[in-house]
């Protein structure tokens, strides 16, 4: 019997693919627990309509990615945490804060096509004030790319 995927599976494939699987298999596994539906003529053209459609998307995430690079590589990013008077510092600046700066600016680019989990940031807080080189990831899986960005903390000193 052929069916098609709803789901990735890993012993027999992602979804949206076309498998031949037993009948019994696809009647007592795969059917009841909406893994697959048996695959009709209507069913398979939707199936490829929806791998082009997610194709396409992936297209245009990684043109979008490759033109937000220089963007980002360029733009000077700031952040201010607090500080003493003689320059101790009282708080650390996160990764959820880079990529919340990173994302704020694609935003300004009118590059609308990232959403803010395309975008990571693994650091550890950083507790030191001066400029830092940055480590982010844009994008997922197979076409997501590493950037270098550089980012200057400041000091802004508590007011009494």
């Amino acid at each position: 019997m052929k069916v098609i995927l709803l789901k990735n599976d890993p012993t027999i494939g992602k979804k949206g693919d076309i498998k031949n699987v037993s009948d019994g298999y696809a009647k007592n596994y795969l059917l009841p627990k909406k893994i697959a539906v048996i695959a009709t003529p209507q069913m398979i053209a939707r199936a490829q309509e929806e791998k082009d459609i997610a194709a396409q998307k992936e297209k245009e995430k990684i043109d979008a990615i490759t033109r937000a690079i220089p963007l980002i590589e360029k733009h000077p990013f700031s952040f201010s945490i607090k500080t003493g008077e003689n320059g101790e510092v009282f708080t650390s600046l996160h990764a959820q804060s880079i990529v919340d700066a990173v994302y704020a600016f694609l935003q300004q680019q009118k590059e609308n096509i990232f959403e803010q989990d395309d975008i990571a940031c693994a650091i550890k807080p950083i507790k030191t004030l001066g400029e830092q080189k940055v480590l982010i990831i844009l994008g997922k899986g197979s076409f997501a790319k590493k950037v270098t960005l550089a980012v200057t903390v400041l000091g802004s000193a508590n007011e009494k």
